[in-house]
């Protein structure tokens, strides 16, 4: 009878075992960035991300730890750097080592949406799931951080990532939701090359609108257009918003004001005459601190409305919090 039991008890254990597996794993649904589906079985141990900012928000997820392989410009520009080295498989997403991803089997790939369909594919073919991510489109961003953080199993840090950020997408609502539209300021924003600005469909026309701004730009052909400086003259705007590069220090970001207010065609604009020319890097208009920046654009287009915000300070609150940097590094200029 002792016996019995003792054997009993065995494959109970053993039973145990085999369930655990089974009950931890959990498979979900992934429709990523350009509406694909993928499922997987979760938290994933393995991944190659492409992405340089989603290697960010993985870090914020607490599970950097999991990224085995990674891109070129993630290698160069990630904040903060990781402790260890990574193998590099692409240079961005639009350049994948495919046979090298697939030589390190990873249980998803991760990339940006320059991946190319038939990049895709390929990876695809090999066994592997892949999602792409769009983490510069402001509507799609918490929808990112939701996704990767069902697939590193960190939901509930997910959660707090995203509540951290939907406070203030809230608080700017709240307060620009009660201008008149007669107090909405004409906004000219200006990409790396002269007179390179954005309309209706592009990235920067909802974080203007969303900061009780107009931008000028808005119906210009083309997302990514390039408009004459007859154009911009004629238009008027009230502020001036110049976008530098990643990474970009402040005496690059000192030179590019200048160019801006020294440009003759821009001299008689209201932006230049009443000092309300500000430049921003990459590095807080895109991605996981994208609502620093979003907080910038209200504060330099409504400054009085948003005289209580400190950008800064909730930049430097959410790098402690979850990416775990004491460090500051300014990342706009104006001369102010």
């Amino acid at each position: 009878m002792e016996i019995n039991k003792k054997l009993l008890l065995s494959l109970m254990i053993v039973l145990i075992l085999l369930l655990v597996p089974t009950i931890s794993a959990k498979e979900v649904t992934i429709e990523d960035a350009d509406g694909f589906k993928t499922t997987i079985n979760t938290p994933v141990e393995t991944i190659v991300c492409l992405s340089n900012s989603t290697n960010q928000i993985i870090t914020a997820l607490n599970s950097f730890d999991k990224v085995i392989a990674w891109d070129k410009s993630s290698q160069e520009d990630m904040f903060p750097q990781p402790e260890r080295d990574l193998k590099v498989v692409a240079g961005n997403s639009r350049s994948p080592q495919i046979e090298a991803i697939a030589e390190l089997n990873p249980d998803i790939v991760i990339a940006d949406t320059m991946l190319q369909d038939d990049h895709r594919k390929k990876i695809k073919s090999f066994g592997i799931p892949i999602i792409v991510e769009r983490t510069s489109d402001p509507e799609r961003l918490l929808t990112t951080i939701n996704n990767i953080g069902k697939i590193v199993g960190k939901n509930k840090r997910a959660d707090d990532l995203i509540s951290f950020i939907q406070q203030y997408r809230n608080l700017i609502e709240k307060r620009i939701n009660k201008l008149a539209e007669s107090e909405k300021k004409k906004v000219y924003w200006e990409w790396y090359e002269p007179f390179k600005t954005g309309a209706k469909g592009s990235n920067v026309n909802p974080k203007i609108e969303q900061a009780g701004g107009i931008n000028i730009a808005v119906d210009a052909q083309g997302r990514y257009p390039t408009v004459s400086s007859e154009y911009v003259w004629e238009s008027n705007p009230e502020i001036i918003i110049k976008q530098a590069t990643r990474g970009a220090t402040k005496s690059e970001m000192k030179k590019a004001y200048h160019k801006i207010i020294n440009r003759d065609s821009l001299k008689s604009t209201k932006a230049v005459k009443n000092n309300n020319v500000h430049v921003i890097t990459w590095d807080i208009f895109s991605g996981l601190p994208s609502i620093v920046g979003d907080l910038y654009f209200a504060k330099w287009i409504h400054p009085e409305l948003f005289k209580d915000i400190n950008p800064e300070k909730v930049y430097s609150e959410l790098l402690n919090r979850f990416l775990g940097v004491d460090d500051f590094t300014k990342r706009v200029y104006s001369n102010k």
